[in-house]
């Protein structure tokens, strides 16, 4: 069988002619923006044992209490 080629009219027959053309392809996404590294570190832990974490930065913050593990 032969490959069809052109438009189908009005009443859906196709018509001879040019091929139709390929649809344009999507734009491309933009690009995620990079994330700000400030320093801030979520799982910062207190090194000196004074109680705080990043200590002399912006990010000073209380240390989250520690857990006493089960069965010891």
């Amino acid at each position: 069988m032969r490959k069809r080629s052109g438009q189908p009219n009005e009443f859906g027959i196709f018509v001879p002619g040019e091929p139709a053309a390929a649809p344009a392809p999507a734009p491309a996404p933009a690009p995620a923006p990079e994330p700000a590294d400030d320093g801030f570190k979520a799982d910062a832990r207190d090194g000196d044992g004074d109680g705080m974490v990043q200590d002399g930065t912006k990010h000073e913050r209380p240390a989250p209490k520690r857990t006493k593990k089960r069965g010891k």
